[in-house]
C-alpha cells in the first residue's frame, strides 16, 4: 500500500486503515491485551509548505485518503 495508490483506490485504504484497525483494537480488547503500540507513517504530515513544520502550519494533508484514514484511527489508541 502506498500514498499514491490511495488516490486511485480510496475505499481500499479506508477499509484497510480504518476498519482493519478497528477490528485489531476490538480483538485486542476482547483478548485482554494491556498495551498496544501503534506505529503510523510520516506520510500523515503531507508535503509541508515550509520547514520545519510548526504548531501553526496549515493542515494541507486532509485531501489525501491515506492521510485522513491514518489521522482518523490515531485516537483509537
Amino acid at each position: 500500500m502506498d500514498v499514491t495508490e490511495s488516490v486511485e483506490k480510496p475505499l481500499l485504504y479506508l477499509d484497510n486503515n480504518v476498519l482493519g484497525t478497528a477490528f485489531i483494537v476490538k480483538a485486542s480488547l476482547d483478548s485482554g491485551v494491556g498495551l498496544f503500540i501503534y506505529f503510523s507513517s510520516a506520510a500523515v504530515y503531507g508535503d509541508p509548505i515550509k520547514l520545519p513544520i510548526g504548531e501553526n502550519h496549515p493542515d494541507i494533508f486532509i485531501l489525501q485518503v491515506f492521510i485522513c484514514s491514518n489521522i482518523y484511527i490515531a485516537p483509537l489508541w
